[in-house]
């Protein structure tokens, strides 16, 4: 270890999260914004996936209705 050159406080050294460690190296687009999009991402999928349930729901009915009629 080496001693930090004189003039400077010593202080202890913190450890990074990995998802610092991730966001330092990653240049494409903000972190701010790449978080945001990828949330709005999330809730774009949860709506589409309540939607195709509620879809399926109905088309089970369909089949329902039709397996009695025959």
């Amino acid at each position: 270890m080496t001693t930090p050159p004189s003039g400077f406080p010593s202080r202890p050294s913190v450890g990074r999260s990995s998802f610092a460690v991730a966001m330092k190296d990653y240049t494409f687009i903000r972190p701010g914004i790449a978080v945001t999009l990828s949330a709005l991402t999330l809730a774009l999928a949860l709506v589409i996936g309540l939607w195709l349930i509620f879809s399926l729901r109905g088309a089970a009915a369909t089949v329902t209705h039709g397996a009695k009629t025959v």
